[in-house]
């Protein structure tokens, strides 16, 4: 077979670093093996080693004085040790509104997006006194900013007084948010400082918020705090805070530009920073201490600072720590739980894991992941390849109308997972039934569908305990426990509504909370009656509604549901002796080497299966699925056929008697490889 095209690629989450010091031949290492659950795709990178200066200060000097970077948080143009300078000395020479506005459009895109509010009051109020001077604008400016942080303080004491009244909680409770918000109150007549003010207020709120005993406390915290927290920060652009100014000018653009300095920050809180614990950021976001794991962090941030930094160490900006992009790549992976690996290799990234600097970088690839029309090994239906998914995701965006999506899902409905079924079937019945319909109102349709689904599910579920309970002779507390469990259930179906995600959690706990309570045997029936068939229609419900950042990247949400449902028949490579196994062994045997990479470990499952499944035993696994022991033979003759046919290489001669092999030794269950399926 030829050479496989790679498209979106994992990087391995075992990846081993080591700094090296040429001169006194030093190693240090400073990765610790880790697993994770993530489904690999169909190439990912094995550990590297690489050449580099292990002086902290050095590497950070380094980092500060490189330019046109973008902060990996916010994406911010970050100014760096220079640059800084260049800009805090210009400011120097603004005197007039015009060359106040000159300022701020040649460093536009240098400036946090937090102080967007700022600078469109200040060209708002610019424009209105265009004559007059740039410290007279701003003052005027800082005056309004006052006014807006009263405003806000004033509206968070209404909120208080609201939650107050509206909340429901204990008396303990309610007397330390009593005295909180009288406390509050009398704040701004007893301190008259402005940051002062806000300080106080932060210090009270959050003493006040750690004596509740709400579930529900940190929430409170962030409604009460956040306006007003902003309010201040924007105000606090107007105050003096760095040297001894007089001009209200070089305050205010001081104060804006030093958010937008390079900075160092440690890439995981749990463990010090060294020199493999940290990374760049604008100032900003350091102050703020923001973090890879905000559910808000745009991955394309991350991704642009990684390529940019790759370009700067291939140009020799980073001199000899050339290899610290590699470095801060794995460090990521590692405590971020491969969340932010890149999707592809881009082109500067693989130049820079070639070239001089990167000690025996190499891939392990699996052919069988780029052949059309794989058999799953575990659930038996065909997948999707890397070069399928890019063409299939092309046809979704190429579709103009409702009936062109349901073309495309007409022409893959062979790799639709039977579990998105239903969703694609109620889709065609709509648009049969009125084929003028708006795709608002067949959103709509849908996730009224999907929620009947869970309605009835979950009413079904319920009907099913009390049938199990009568069956058996329970004790007189685990009969109270399925009661319990009856009411809590009905509550739940009573607050599930079609514009909003099924609560799997509430009901996940409920379920734990009973089967706690039960025996073993009614324990068991009882989970496997009540639990998969609502994890079915959660996952058909999730598809019709995305997440905010999702919906925020303006596609329509009928394409973003047809990319999710068929993007779960991609194929994946799974091990079936888990890769988290021997990761073990490495740690506390000091094992080298990657035995399960052999290929009799791995085999193509789709992506859903391969998520499914994650670190879980193959011999749990069978006992849970049993037909994977049908579709892995299905999967085995599949192989010799392509090998027969040539489609794949003389390496595969061998694997379907090695892989039987394999499972056989996993599962004590011997399969067939005649062929015969």
């Amino acid at each position: 077979m030829s050479c496989m095209k790679v498209l979106p690629v994992n990087f391995n989450s075992n990846i081993s670093v080591t700094l090296h010091n040429a001169p006194q031949e030093k190693k240090i290492p400073n990765q610790n093996l880790t697993a994770y659950s993530t489904g690999l795709s169909s190439a990912y990178y094995l550990p590297v080693s690489f050449y580099g200066n292990d002086n902290q200060s050095v590497l950070t000097k380094d980092l500060k004085s490189l330019k046109n970077l973008h902060c990996p948080y916010c994406g911010t143009k970050m100014l760096s040790s220079d640059e800084i300078k260049d800009a805090l000395s210009a400011s120097a020479k603004v005197k007039s509104v015009n060359d106040l506005f000159k300022y701020l459009n040649k460093y536009e895109e240098s400036i946090n997006p937090r102080f967007k509010t700022v600078i469109g009051e200040v060209k708002h109020v610019g424009y209105a006194n265009f004559n007059k001077s740039a410290d007279e604008v701003l003052e005027n400016c800082k005056q309004n900013m006052k006014q807006k942080s009263n405003e806000a303080y004033k509206l968070m004491l209404t909120d208080f007084d609201g939650l107050l009244e509206n909340g429901e909680f204990s008396e303990h409770d309610k007397e330390v948010l009593e005295k909180c918000r009288k406390n509050i109150a009398e704040i701004p007549e007893n301190i008259k400082t402005r940051i002062g003010i806000y300080k106080e207020f932060s210090k009270t709120l959050k003493s006040s918020v750690a004596e509740l005993e709400t579930p529900v406390k940190n929430k409170i915290y962030m409604h009460l705090n956040n306006n007003v927290r902003d309010a201040f920060f924007n105000e606090y652009l107007f105050e003096q805070r760095f040297g001894d100014e007089t001009s209200l000018t070089k305050i205010f653009l001081k104060n804006l530009m030093q958010y937008s300095k390079s900075d160092v920050r440690r890439v995981s809180d749990k463990i010090p920073a060294d020199i493999d614990n940290i990374m760049l950021c604008c100032k900003h976001c350091e102050v703020t201490g923001k973090n890879l794991r905000n559910k808000d962090l745009k991955k394309q941030y991350y991704y642009n600072h990684i390529y940019e930094l790759c370009r700067a160490a291939l140009a020799g900006d980073l001199h000899e720590n050339r290899a610290y992009p590699a470095m801060l790549q794995s460090s990521v992976i590692k405590n971020f739980n491969n969340r932010l690996a890149p999707d592809n290799l881009q082109p500067d990234l693989r130049a820079l894991l070639k070239s001089t600097g990167i000690k025996n970088p190499r891939y392990v690839e699996f052919p069988l992941t780029d052949v059309p029309g794989i058999y799953c090994a575990s659930c038996g239906q065909k997948t999707i390849t890397h070069e399928q998914k890019a063409q299939i995701y092309a046809e979704i965006q190429d579709a103009e109308t409702i009936h062109d999506l349901l073309g495309v899902f007409h022409k893959y409905r062979e790799v639709i997972r039977p579990k998105y079924a239903p969703i694609v079937r109620e889709l065609e019945k709509n648009i049969m039934q009125q084929p003028a319909i708006p795709e608002a109102s067949l959103i709509k349709n849908l996730k009224v569908f999907a929620y009947k689904n869970i309605q009835d599910t979950l009413s079904y579920n319920i009907k099913n305990v009390e049938d199990i309970a009568e069956t058996y002779r329970l004790k007189p507390e685990e009969e109270a426990a399925v009661r319990k469990f009856v009411s809590k259930a009905n509550n739940l179906l009573l607050n599930t509504r079609p514009d909003v995600l099924f609560s799997l959690d509430s009901y996940y706990e409920i379920l734990s909370e009973l089967a706690g309570d039960l025996n073993s045997q009614t324990r068991k029936e009882i989970w496997d009656a009540c639990y998969p068939n609502i994890v079915a229609d959660y996952a058909r419900q999730i598809v019709l509604m995305p997440t905010q950042s999702v919906l925020d990247k303006g596609k329509p949400e009928l394409k973003i549901m047809a990319e999710y449902i068929l993007n779960h028949s991609l194929a994946t490579v799974d091990h079936l002796d888990p890769k988290s196994k021997y990761n073990y062994k490495r740690q506390k045997n000091k094992v080298s080497g990657f035995p399960e990479n052999k290929y009799e470990n791995l085999v193509v499952m789709c992506k859903d299966c391969n998520t499914s499944k994650s670190s879980e035993s193959l011999n749990r696994w069978v006992k849970k699925h049993p037909e994977m022991i049908r579709n892995m033979e299905k999967y085995i003759a599949q192989v010799k056929q392509l090998r027969k046919d040539k489609i794949i290489g003389r390496k595969f001669d061998y694997y379907p008697y090695e892989v039987a092999a394999q499972f056989s030794r996993l599962t004590g269950i011997d399969i067939s490889t005649t062929g015969s399926y």
